[in-house]
């Protein structure tokens, strides 16, 4: 048998060929330049004939495999607040959703995240699929600092190093935190269903709910349910949303607004009653349930 990463042939016989005993399988070096090889990565064909007891040559035949020794590129993990999400009731603890990505000529066949704390040695993260491309993993408020690490592997079997992403802590202010202050009369009210059990809600048009805070991510929780109604949410100033907190259905604990800020400066998240409410609405409750930071 003759084999070559080339399909010329002279008088029928591969040219730049080299000749072995009949084998089932055997090792051949695609960057061989004497056989026509070369390790570009990407398609690469190889040619191989059989010689019968005679000496005659079959035809040609060939297969082709993608050459690839190239690793993925990642995109390192970011955390972020996500609306949506469901803060803990009796822990107190956080959602925090962190996601990543990466690119490949030949695809990306999965990924492997580890979760560092205050320093430490990293430690595995088990993800619910190799495709994972986000999770969301429950995190205290206080002064522990969190990083996420991130490694892709490709079809070919090439293996990323650890893309890693910025370090975070997390922050919570319950609705009595002195950092948020409230223009006029909101009432307050404690039920086991709340964050830390307490709430500060308004129906009135104009009452305003001000954080003030420093931080790179920050989100507002609050209820959503039949009896809620309309909110703006101002960001430094500038009104950046319109929350509708109607719900057939109560929902405790949501993230309703989130945004990312400017870690190095001060800021200020404002929540102002309009007083309105979606048609299918009883009421026009807004509820200031607490807000949370990731810094």
């Amino acid at each position: 048998m003759r084999i070559s990463n080339s399909p010329q042939t002279r008088t029928g016989v591969l040219s730049l060929g080299r000749t072995y005993s009949y084998a089932n399988s055997l090792t051949w070096d695609l960057g061989d330049t004497a056989t026509g090889g070369s390790l570009t990565q990407g398609a690469r064909t190889v040619y191989v004939q059989w010689q019968d007891g005679a000496g005659n040559w079959s035809g040609v035949r060939s297969d082709t495999i993608i050459l690839d020794t190239t690793p993925p590129v990642v995109r390192a993990p970011n955390a972020s607040l996500r609306n949506g999400n469901i803060v803990a009731s009796a822990s107190e603890s956080v959602p925090v959703t962190v996601a990543w990505s990466a690119s490949d000529t030949n695809g990306v066949a999965g990924y492997e995240a580890r979760r560092s704390e205050n320093g430490a040695s990293p430690i595995g993260v088990s993800l619910p699929s190799p495709a994972t491309t986000s999770i969301t993993r429950y995190h205290q408020p206080g002064l522990t600092n969190w990083r996420y690490d991130v490694r892709a592997r490709d079809r070919a079997g090439n293996v990323s190093g650890w893309a890693t992403g910025s370090q975070f802590s997390v922050g919570g202010y319950q609705e009595t935190a002195p950092d948020i202050s409230y223009s006029g009369y909101w009432t307050p009210g404690s039920y086991s269903w709340f964050w830390g059990g307490k709430v500060r809600y308004s129906g009135v048009v104009g009452r305003r709910a001000t954080l003030t805070f420093q931080g790179s991510k920050v989100g507002w929780v609050s209820t959503r349910g039949p009896n809620r109604g309309k909110a703006e949410v101002w960001l430094n100033g500038v009104r950046k949303a319109t929350v509708d907190l109607y719900a057939p259905k109560l929902q405790m604990r949501r993230l309703v607004y989130t945004a990312s800020v400017d870690n190095s400066v001060s800021h200020t998240l404002q929540v102002r009653v309009l007083g309105t409410k979606n048609a299918a609405a009883s009421n026009t409750y807004v509820d200031v349930d607490g807000f949370v930071l990731l810094r």
